[in-house]
This record gives C-alpha cells, sequence and structure tokens, in this order.
C-alpha cells in the first residue's frame, strides 16, 4: 500500500474505461468488483476508487472503505 492505494484482483476483467469509477467488495472471495451485489441479504461494501486498470484482473484502487447497504 502506498499512500492509500492498493493493487488488488478483481474477479473479471476491468476495463480502462472504468478508471474513477468504485470497486466493491466481491462475492467471490478475496476479489472486488465494478458491479455491486444485488442479491437479497447481500451486503453493499465499496472498498475504494479504481486509479488504475488495464483491461486485466490487475487493478489499483484508491482505499475508500464505506458501508452502503445490506439488501433487503
Amino acid at each position: 500500500v502506498n499512500y492509500g492505494i492498493a493493487s488488488v484482483v478483481a474477479d473479471a476483467t476491468v476495463a480502462a474505461s472504468l478508471i474513477g469509477s468504485p470497486a466493491y467488495v466481491s462475492l467471490t472471495a478475496g476479489k472486488v468488483t465494478t458491479t455491486p451485489p444485488t442479491a437479497a441479504g447481500d451486503v453493499v461494501y465499496q472498498v475504494g476508487i479504481i486509479t488504475l486498470a488495464d483491461g486485466s484482473t490487475a487493478v489499483d484502487i484508491l482505499l475508500q472503505p464505506q458501508f452502503i447497504l445490506e439488501n433487503g
């Protein structure tokens, strides 16, 4: 971690066009996703904002963790 930036692994490829988008905790253990979970009972937790993406699953995020909601 360097100045609030973390290198993480996404559950799918992340296009450069998604830089600036939020990254959420994925339902796949140990990964992040650009799509928040939507099923009843799922918790939406934002990890941060994507700062580097190149079409692979390796992304850098600016850490800004926050609880968003629990789907009802």
